[in-house]
C-alpha cells in the first residue's frame, strides 16, 4: 500500500505543492510509489508514460494507466473539481492487453426480454489479471464482421480493462472446414428453447424468441418474471417459493403483457 495525497492535514503542515507533501508523508514514515516522478511540459509526461507501459508487465500489481497531477496545490484549488473528478489531473490509460486463445463453442443466451445473445466459450487464458474463458459476441453481425467459427484462434482482452471482448479472428490459425456461426444448428441445442422461435427483426440488430413459442419453452418469460417479481414482490415467501413450475400453473403467460 502506498501514500499518494494528503487528504486532511494543519494548513501549516502542508507544502506548496503536491511532490513537497508526498515528501514529507515519506518521512513521516510511509510509503509511496517508487515509481512517481516529477515532469515538466509535454514530452516529459509522454516520456515518463512510455517508460512506465514498458515496466508494466514486471511490476508486482495490475495498472492500466497513468495519473498526471498539477504539482501547485494552489493551482488545483483554483481548478476545483468537475462532479467527483478533479480538473487537476487526468489519466492516461494504456492499450489493453492482449492474448490469443481458442473458441471451444458457442452459446445463445436468452435475455429477459427475449433477446438472443451468442457468447464464446473460450479456452481459459489469462488476461489483464484474470482468467477469461467467456466473451460475448454481441451478435450475429459482430459474428459476421469476425467470420468467427468454432475452433477457430483468436485474439481477447478486456475492453477497458474490464469486459472480454474478441478482438479478431487469427485465419492462418484456422483450422479446415470449420462451420460459420448461426442460430441453427449451434443454438438448437445450446439455448432453452425451440429453433423456430429466434427470428431476427428487419429493424433490430438482435435476433429474439417471439412470444408465440415461448409458453412451449419459457426461457424468456421465466427471465422477464424472476426480474419482475425481484425488484416489486421482494418478499421472502415468494421467492423461496419461485420455482419455473410457476409457469406450467399459467400464474403468468406470455399472452399477459410484457414484464419490463
Amino acid at each position: 500500500m502506498c501514500a499518494y495525497s494528503v487528504a486532511v492535514t494543519d494548513e501549516s503542515l502542508l507544502p506548496d505543492t503536491h511532490w513537497d507533501g508526498l515528501e514529507r508523508v515519506r518521512d513521516w514514515g510511509f510509503r509511496i510509489n517508487p515509481e512517481m516522478r516529477k515532469a515538466h511540459g509535454v514530452d516529459e509526461c509522454l516520456q515518463a508514460y512510455e517508460e512506465l507501459l514498458a515496466k508494466r508487465g514486471d511490476l508486482p500489481y495490475e495498472i492500466d494507466g497513468i495519473v498526471f497531477k498539477v504539482n501547485r496545490l494552489d493551482l488545483q484549488q483554483a481548478l476545483g473539481f468537475v462532479s467527483r473528478a478533479p480538473r487537476w489531473a487526468i489519466a492516461h490509460k494504456f492499450p489493453a492487453q492482449e492474448e490469443m486463445t481458442v473458441i471451444e463453442d458457442v452459446e445463445f443466451q436468452v435475455g429477459r426480454t427475449g433477446a438472443v445473445t451468442p457468447v464464446a466459450r473460450l479456452r481459459p487464458v489469462f488476461v489483464g489479471g484474470v482468467t477469461v474463458s467467456n466473451a460475448t459476441l454481441h451478435n450475429m453481425d459482430e459474428i459476421r464482421r469476425l467470420d468467427a467459427r468454432i475452433g477457430d484462434t483468436v485474439i481477447v482482452r478486456r475492453a477497458g480493462d474490464v469486459i472480454p471482448q474478441v478482438v479478431r479472428v487469427v485465419v492462418e490459425k484456422r483450422p479446415r472446414r470449420r462451420r460459420k456461426s448461426s442460430y441453427p444448428p449451434i443454438a438448437r441445442s445450446a439455448t432453452p428453447m425451440s429453433s423456430r422461435s429466434r427470428v431476427r427483426r428487419w429493424h433490430a440488430v438482435r435476433a429474439g424468441c417471439t412470444v408465440r413459442h415461448s409458453v412451449r419453452k419459457p426461457s424468456a418469460t421465466t427471465r422477464r418474471a424472476r426480474r419482475w417479481t425481484l425488484r416489486d414482490w421482494v418478499t421472502s415467501g415468494l421467492i423461496s417459493w419461485w420455482k419455473p413450475a410457476w409457469l406450467k400453473l399459467w400464474l403468468i403467460s406470455t399472452r399477459s403483457p410484457p414484464l419490463t
